[in-house]
This record gives C-alpha cells, structure tokens and sequence, in this order.
C-alpha cells in the first residue's frame, strides 16, 4: 500500500498547520451554526416548554458526543502515532475498533434510553409540561439517531487522523448545513414542532454519515483507515491504547454538561434569577464559539504531532506546537479585545430583552478572561492526546471542570454572590491554564532530552550496505531509519525505491 506521507514528514510546518487546521476549524464554525439552528428555530414557535425540552435533553444528548470522543479522539492518536512508527496493522485496527466499537455502544446506550425513557427524563427534571416534548425530541436524535451521529462523528475523527482535514470538515459542513436547511420545514412546513427538529438533527447526521463512507470507500487503496470488521481486535494494544486516549476526551464533553448545570443552578437562587439564567445562557453561546474554535486549532493538528512523535521527530514537534500556540494567543486575545469592547451587541444579537442585555453584558465582559487560558489548555490537552499520555490529559479534564471549577462555584458564591459566580470560568481556565503548562514543560524537557543527545558521525563510504531483514515484518522500516539515522548513512524504503524507478 502506497501512503503520501509529506503532510507528515516533508511539508514546512506552517503549510501543514495550515492544511490541518483551517478546514477543522471551519467546520467546527458550521458546528456552532448547527448546534444553534434548533434552539433558534424552536424559539421561534414561542413555546417555552419546549425550548426547556431541549434544556433537559441537551446532558443527555451530550452522550452521544462523549461516546465519539472516547472512540474517536482516541483511535485519531493510536493511527497518527502508528503512521509516524510504519505500524500499518495497528492503524488498521484502530480504525475497525474505533468504528464498530462506538455503533456497539451507541446501540447499547439507544436500547436503555427507549426502555427507561420516562424514569430517566424525570430524573433529568421533565415535568407533565416537558415530558412529551423531551421523549419525541430524543427518541428522534437518540433513540433512532444515535448510530448515524456517533458514526459521521467517529468516521470525521478517522479521516482527520490521516491529514483529510478537508474532507473531515466537508462531512461535518454538509450535515450542519442540511439541519439548517431542515429544521423549519419539518418544524413549521410539517407542523412537527419539537420533534420535527430532531427528524431534521437525525437526517442530517445520516447524511453526514454517508458521505464519510463515500470518502472512505474512495481512499481505502491509498490510506490505511480500514472499517473490514476482519481487523477489529480486542488486542491490548489497541481497545486499551484507544479508549485510554479517548477518555479524557469524552469526560471533558459529561464535565461540560455538568459544569453549567452546576453555575446555572447556583444564578436560580439568587433574586432575578432567571435574568441571570438567561444572560448565562447567552454568555454561554458567544463561550461556545471560542471554545469550538480553539478546540478546531488544536484537534487539527493532533494527527500531524502524533505522527512526528511516533516517528520520534521531537523537533517537528516542538515546531508544531510553538505554531500553533502563537496562533492560539492571537485568536484569543483578539476575542477577548472584541468582547471587552461590544459586550452590549453581542449580547442583544440573541435576545431583545433589556434586563437580560444589561446582565449579559456584565457577565460576558467577565466570562471573556477565560478565553485565553480556555484556549492554550485546549491545545495543552490535545498535545498530551496526540502523544497518548492519557493520565496527564485526564488529570487535566478532572482538575478544570471536576475540581477547580465545582470548588469555585461554591466558595465564590459564598463570598461575593453573584458577581463572583460570573468570574467563576476565568479563574478556572487560568488557573488550568498554568498547571497545563507546567505539566507541558515537564513533557517537553523529557522528550528534549533524547533530541539534543548528539550521536557520533561515522565517514560516509559508498561501498557500506546495511539490510534489515524481512523477519522484522513492517517494524523493519522504523530500524532501518533509526539505524540510518545513527551512522549518518542514507535509508532507502520500498517507497523510495519505487518512486525512483518510474
């Protein structure tokens, strides 16, 4: 099999970041267009049971989310890493297990929500107003549309991990153009209301779904993704080297849920509470546009730091991580400025209300602080992903949302009541920020270590062939370059060969 590898190993840094990134963050933008057209369409019916329906399905429906992550995030670091080693069976693997692995788990998960529907919605706060609304909008989304979500999210994260990021965030483009598009035909055009969001939800991601098997159908001869339920393999090496990644990554998603149920919960008791709710809902959606592009920035260049690191090209590394820190820092602060300045007219683009402007604007001039700790711990945490330290990624995802977030709640609350729940998320992602880095330096002193250990310089002869034998199977490739590497000779692969012969 002939893999184009220059994404990799020759193109010049910026060009690759470039040719990661720009199409994953675009398509974490349509991410935000998408995740927006229900609340907006639906609000449009001038229902508010059912703008709450989508309140109390929105933790539930994050599952879904959580799941792709955990299969996903993590076989994307298994493949890139496995790449950059010349490991083509364990990318394969990977790719089977991650595939089949999250449709299992989705269907399992689809099975217990149909069964316990109405016990789990009460749980989730649905009342006699609200419990029909939130049972029609997740057996659509869930129930029916869980395995084409998790798929089109699962089968995105796999082509990412082999540098078609275009193609990733063309899949991702398509279904949130076509919910879009659908949500206020099937909800006002069908008279479908709530439920007929969730049709348009579900229709899209199957979509979505088709068009990445489309994808994978047409590069299955040039790339080592593979969906053949023949490779999926409960190897140690590869469901706990998958899962292990990708579990920080699916906490972080539940933790997110938490953490607002938890600051929202808090505003209600407060006098004008659902002002406050309502401005913290609003700071939250001008939040999610931070933080789904930073998340794009930093998810976009995980393939190409794993790769290098499998490869052991710690200078590349260290080259794709100080690029995209730089831009990560111009984003953010350019964000924080943009806030600081309009927080009124960010704020009144969502709701008319004046109370509520007024309270957002205070709110989202303090929230904004996060963004750039938010933003660099991203990019933190996708680093230790890509490289698979999956204890530190997950010491960090507790730590932020778990620990420090919940703890802040409280005490600040406590303190200085509402005020200090508004400063809550810009501490918090500070104080994350710099133990990531701390974390982060330790990391790079640790792999630095074995980069700038100098290896002796043999004379070059012409007349010196070095062989590693086929008893070494795809391994061999990884010595032969090491070896190379050491006695300062070329290495010449198949590949090589092959591309000089013709």
């Amino acid at each position: 099999m002939k893999n184009n590898n220059d994404l990799f190993t020759t193109m010049p840094v910026g060009k690759a970041v470039a040719k990661l990134a720009i199409p994953t963050v675009v398509s974490q933008i349509i991410v935000i267009l998408y995740s927006l057209a229900d609340t907006f369409f639906i609000g449009q019916i001038g229902d508010p049971n059912q703008l709450a329906a989508l309140s109390i399905t929105f933790p539930i429906y994050t599952l879904l989310t959580a799941v792709a992550n955990l299969f996903g995030i993590g076989a994307n670091s298994v493949i890139s890493r496995s790449m950059g080693q010349n490991d083509e069976e364990t990318a394969k693997k990977a790719s089977s297990f991650c595939f089949w692995g999250s449709i299992v788990v989705t269907a399992v998960l689809a099975i217990i929500l149909a069964v316990f529907m109405k016990p789990i919605l009460l749980f989730f706060g649905a009342d006699e107003y609200t419990l029909g609304f939130t049972a029609d909008y997740l057996f659509w989304v869930f129930v029916i549309g869980g395995i084409p979500t998790v798929g089109g999210l699962s089968l995105g994260h796999l082509v990412r991990s082999v540098g078609k990021t275009k193609e990733a965030g063309i899949g991702l483009t398509i279904g949130g153009i076509m919910n879009i598009i659908l949500d206020p035909i099937f909800i006002f055009i069908f008279n479908m209301d709530v439920a007929g969001a969730a049709v348009a939800t579900m229709i899209s991601n199957t979509i979505s779904m088709i068009y990445f098997l489309i994808i994978l159908l047409n590069i299955r001869k040039t790339t080592i993704l593979t969906l053949s339920p023949k490779y999926f393999s409960m190897n140690k090496n590869v469901y706990w080297a998958t899962l292990s990644v990708g579990f920080p990554a699916a906490i972080s998603v539940l933790l997110v849920s938490v953490s607002i149920s938890l600051l929202n919960g808090l505003l209600l008791t407060h006098e004008g509470g659902n002002i406050l709710s309502a401005a913290y809902g609003v700071t939250s959606k001008c939040g999610t546009i931070a933080l789904h592009i930073s998340i794009g920035i930093a998810q976009g260049v995980m393939p190409l730091i794993g790769y290098s690191y499998g490869a052991k090209n710690h200078k590349r590394v260290h080259e794709v991580c100080r690029l995209s820190f730089i831009i990560l820092w111009i984003f953010s602060v350019l964000f924080l400025l943009i806030v600081q300045l309009i927080p009124e007219t960010i704020v009144r683009i969502f709701t008319p209300d004046i109370q509520t402007i007024e309270a957002g604007s205070i709110f989202m001039r303090c929230w904004s602080w996060c963004v750039i700790g938010m933003s660099l711990f991203n990019m933190y945490n996708s680093i230790f992903q890509a490289v698979g330290k999956w204890k530190t990624s997950l010491i960090l995802a507790i730590l932020r949302l778990g620990i420090i977030f919940s703890v802040l709640c409280f005490v600040l609350d406590y303190i200085f009541g509402v005020r200090g729940l508004m400063w809550v998320q810009a501490i918090t992602d500070t104080l994350s920020y710099f133990i990531a880095m701390i974390l982060y330096n330790r990391f790079k002193k640790s792999i630095s270590k074995e980069f700038n250990v100098k290896t002796p310089v043999l004379e070059h002869t012409s007349n010196r062939i070095i062989a590693i034998s086929r008893e070494f199977g795809s391994g061999g490739r990884t010595i032969g370059k090491e070896v190379a590497a050491k006695l300062n000779i070329p290495c010449y692969d198949s590949e090589l060969i092959e591309k000089i012969s013709i």
